[in-house]
């Protein structure tokens, strides 16, 4: 009796989730364009195959991810991004970045083309890089953009060694030169409710003696420590000093 002793690979989680590449390519030209009679013209299909795409995409994620809206331009109705096509935007659009970087690398190999490795947190990328980053390359066409997202700076993984660190760590590391790209502004937050129940809280020392929450034993003063009360107190209370 013979038996098959071929071993199958288990189904991979992570591909097995993914949507189909095609209709994402498809969301994120007509996101680009606002349009999917543009975005039609700019992947030289028809708009009905992007039409398709976009509802294959949207019926597989389970939401809208476009809002048509009532302005109609010399080749079509627009249309705009949900809440959550905009999350989804953000990250397929850093994505298909990356991916075409890395082709053009592998096309260009002893290219004189350079290599940069950038690494950010993943809002950082998403909400202030994404849009930004595709005029930097269109401007610095000579230069390839690798970028890395983590959440922890202080602990990254072995080989990892970016040229670049966008974060809000106040010391430089070895071997790096420290630049500030611009400033936070810090202020306390409530809800209106809590402000209406506790109106002292608009006063310096209502707030001290408010509950507060901290967010220090979840590692964020770690790298930020301005986001600290005791920090911000102690700052405020020297500038009041200083009138």
């Amino acid at each position: 009796m013979l038996r098959n002793m071929v071993k199958h690979a288990e189904p991979d989680k992570v591909l097995v989730k993914m949507p189909s590449l095609r209709a994402v390519k498809s969301f994120v030209a007509a996101a680009k364009y606002q349009s999917f009679t543009r975005a039609a013209e700019a992947l030289c299909v028809s708009q009905a195959a992007i039409s398709r795409q976009i509802r294959e995409l949207e019926s597989y994620l389970g939401v809208a991810l476009f809002d048509r809206v009532d302005r109609v331009d010399r080749v079509g109705r627009a249309v705009e991004l949900t809440e959550a096509g905009t999350i989804f935007n953000d990250a397929a659009y850093l994505s298909f970045v990356n991916i075409a970087q890395a082709a053009e690398r592998i096309q260009d190999v002893g290219s004189n083309k350079k290599t940069m490795t950038l690494c950010c947190t993943p809002a950082f990328s998403a909400l202030w890089l994404s849009r930004r980053l595709p005029e930097f390359l269109f401007q610095n066409q000579d230069i390839h953009i690798s970028v890395v997202t983590t959440e922890n700076f202080l602990q990254m993984e072995p080989g990892v060694a970016p040229d670049i660190f966008i974060n809000k760590i106040s010391y430089p590391r070895d071997g790096y030169l420290s630049i500030p790209l611009f400033y936070d502004l810090i202020y306390p937050v409530c809800s209106p409710a809590f402000l209406q129940q506790h109106p002292e809280v608009a006063t310096l020392q209502g707030l001290k003696s408010a509950p507060l929450l901290n967010l220090s034993p979840y590692g964020r003063a770690q790298i930020a420590e301005h986001i600290d009360w005791y920090v911000w107190f102690s700052f405020l209370t020297w500038r009041q000093s200083r009138k």
